[in-house]
């Protein structure tokens, strides 16, 4: 099947500017503070009507949000959690300040602002990056909530519980869409760096693409590898010069389609893939929009949605000190409606991809993973 496509000239002329908009952090949708740091959101709170007093006493506490590396307008994983907790103030009328760390070996600090802040329920967004921090901070203040989100907890006390994602089940999905439509008989994944929750993703496109083709060739490099270069930039999840480069010698390669696991560095190889005619996928949210025609897919990591469901649970009384897993099964990821790609998507392709998921839903399918099985995908 036909993967190649012929590129656009105009594609070619905004290639400059638009990775100049990205270095600028101008494609925002949140509302992050002057300092991009610290912030609270203003929208109003929803209706509080006809709810128990346990819950209401429970909407007096202040939620507090830290997110990952590189801050709000990453299109993708910290600020589906930050439109995860404006979503449950819109619902629940609950409160909530946010804060992104500006040292990736302190995440202590700001949980610390926040909790200085009256903060008492944290949920800490940038998964096994802060393990440590929560463990620490859990200990030190046992009246306060912690929420891991994106990894599971070394302990669970009595305050601390966390939420995974099997994004190994949905990357399953795109590598196996991916394999059926590539022309060549390459795709790709692209990672942000060599850590256990960007090769789950990896793992299980591999493991996708091999199960619908299986002498489809799946290239893979990490972003954090070639960061020693001339555009100055420092940090693997934004760095959208460096992954544009990296996309263009794997398209150069062969490579026709790319599964991009890189947060904000992604917009390189969307750029990438429209500049040579070829298609990349997106990740955590839905960001077919952002080129139209040159994202297949974007495999969603429903990150907003268990924000909102781990928050529900608190209120409602039923929070547990233990994982709460999403995968298939509980909609926490999945592939794209692909409403700029459809017409690439046969009948029986969609078909395969139907049975595919009911394999894995019901374990006829094994789906490999780069966790242990007890941890992060029990």
């Amino acid at each position: 099947m036909q993967a190649q496509r012929k590129p656009t000239t105009w594609a070619t002329r905004i290639l400059t500017a638009c990775l100049g908009l990205i270095l600028a952090a101008s494609f925002g949708c949140a509302k992050p503070a002057a300092d991009g740091t610290t912030g609270s959101d203003s929208s109003a709170p929803g209706a509080s009507a006809n709810i128990s007093p346990e819950r209401a006493l429970r909407l007096t506490r202040k939620f507090g949000l830290v997110v990952g590396f590189g801050g709000l307008n990453d299109r993708a994983f910290n600020d589906l959690h930050f439109n995860g907790m404006v979503q449950a103030r819109k619902d629940y009328g609950i409160e909530f300040e946010y804060r992104v760390p500006v040292d990736e070996n302190d995440f202590s600090s700001p949980m610390q602002e926040l909790i200085d802040g009256g903060c008492t329920v944290i949920i800490a967004g940038a998964g096994f990056f802060m393990m440590d921090a929560v463990a620490s901070m859990a200990e030190r203040y046992p009246d306060i909530i912690f929420i891991l989100d994106d990894t599971e907890a070394i302990a669970y006390p009595p305050n601390v519980s966390s939420i995974t994602y099997r994004q190994n089940e949905g990357s399953f999905m795109a590598g196996a869409l991916a394999a059926l439509i590539s022309s060549s008989g390459k795709v790709a994944t692209l990672g942000a760096m060599n850590v256990p929750v960007i090769n789950d993703f990896m793992v299980g496109f591999a493991a996708g693409a091999r199960q619908a083709v299986p002498e489809i060739v799946v290239m893979e490099d990490y972003i954090h590898d070639h960061l020693a270069n001339a555009y100055g930039e420092s940090h693997a999840w934004n760095a959208p010069r460096t992954s544009y480069d990296l996309a263009a010698g794997m398209y150069d390669a062969g490579c026709d389609i790319i599964f991009q696991v890189a947060g904000g560095s992604g917009m390189g190889i969307f750029l990438a893939a429209q500049k040579y005619g070829r298609y990349a996928i997106g990740v955590d949210s839905d960001q077919d929009y952002l080129l139209e025609g040159s994202i297949l897919t974007s495999m969603m990591k429903k990150v907003d949605k268990g924000v909102l469901f781990i928050i529900n649970e608190y209120l409602d009384g039923r929070l547990e000190n233990r994982n709460y897993p999403l995968g298939l099964a509980e909609d926490g990821v999945g592939l794209t409606d692909m409403i700029y790609t459809g017409h690439l998507i046969t009948p029986e392709i969609r078909e395969y991809l139907a049975n595919l998921k009911a394999g894995i839903l019901n374990q006829t399918i094994p789906v490999p993973s780069a966790f242990p099985a007890t941890e992060g995908q029990p």
